[in-house]
This record gives structure tokens, sequence and C-alpha cells, in this order.
């Protein structure tokens, strides 16, 4: 299966600049705790 099966889209006619892969996974504190020994990335910023 290709990707644009997979998404039911045709990727094939995308102006494609990035894509992001993730995962959802269960934590122990709330992400604010996380993120702020993490600091902030140079490329992006995620709100909290």
């Amino acid at each position: 299966m290709n990707n644009s099966d997979a998404l039911r889209l045709p990727i094939n006619r995308a102006n494609v600049g990035r894509v992001d892969v993730c995962k959802t996974m269960l934590t122990k504190h709330p992400p604010t705790v996380y993120l702020a020994e993490l600091g902030l990335c140079q490329s992006n910023t995620m709100p909290v």
C-alpha cells in the first residue's frame, strides 16, 4: 500500500514541504512540566 492509498488522497498532486510524525504516549505529569524541562526549539514553538 502506498501513501496515497493509505491516506485516500492524491499525494502525487501535492506540494509537500514537510511531514510530521508523532506518537501519543501516556505521561505521569501534564505537558507543561516536560516542556519546561525541554525548553523551546529554535525552529518551532509549541503553545502551552
